[in-house]
């Protein structure tokens, strides 16, 4: 059975007979004595679990729980359907003996019997063995408590976000505010594109097309045998202007 500290804890109070540190006995007539250890060890196992905050040691949300090992990149939590705790793109960290502490992102899970997680792990792997502890990250990647409109441009780490982060047409006009870009003829300009891909494409190709027809006149009208049909008082400016 795993379970660590709070983890072992159950969410129906009669369930709970002994501490999770320290193991003392709190059941039913206990001993006097054992109040002020009871007292104590609890106080640990809450000092254990604010020492690590971030990850919940959930296991199937009532006490003790029965982790076991599917795959290297997988395990169950035996007996339950917790498909909707350890849901896809939420963070997860095991604990056993090979690997020691190991850290991943739920990739799926299904129900069957028991709750299959798969994982995509950031290193390592789980190996057949028993598993200590399975915690999930306190946030959950749906439903958070995050407030909306909360992080800034400073709590962005530079070069954070790449073009593989940005989904598909993501980036619009109406997503830029104005004055965002500092040279307004810039702006301007990344704003329609923005907007009218389209439009600016056609624009650049005529412009394109006009000076290709600019530099043939320019050539044509320098050969000799054309000079009667350009005059020398018809002055073609150069490309360059």
């Amino acid at each position: 059975m795993a379970g660590t500290f709070l983890g072992k804890y159950d969410t129906t109070a009669a369930n709970n007979s002994a501490t999770g540190t320290g193991a003392v006995s709190v059941a039913e007539g206990m001993l006097p004595s054992n109040i002020n250890n009871a007292f104590r060890s609890v106080m640990a196992d809450i000092r254990q679990h604010y020492n690590a905050a971030e990850w919940i040691e959930y296991g199937d949300g009532a006490g003790t729980y029965t982790a076991t090992y599917a795959s290297a990149t997988s395990f169950t939590i035996d007996g339950t359907n917790v498909t909707a705790i350890y849901h896809a793109g939420r963070r997860v960290k095991v604990v056993a003996s090979t690997p020691g502490t190991i850290y991943g992102t739920v990739s799926s899970t299904s129900f069957s019997t028991n709750t299959t997680v798969n994982v995509t792990w950031d290193s390592g792997n789980l190996s057949s063995e028993a598993i200590t502890s399975v915690h999930i990250g306190v946030l959950s990647k749906t439903n958070n408590s995050i407030p909306t409109g909360v992080i800034a441009a400073g709590n962005i780490a530079d070069g954070a976000i790449s073009t593989a982060k940005l989904a598909a047409d993501s980036v619009t006009g109406a997503k830029i505010a104005d004055d965002a870009i500092n040279s307004p003829p810039l702006g301007i300009f990344f704003k329609i594109f923005i907007s009218t891909p389209q439009l600016v494409c056609l624009y650049c190709f005529n412009f394109l097309a006009l000076l290709i027809i600019k530099s043939l006149l320019i050539r044509i009208s320098s050969l000799p045998e054309m000079r009667f049909i350009f005059p020398s008082s018809l002055k073609l400016k150069s490309i360059s202007s």
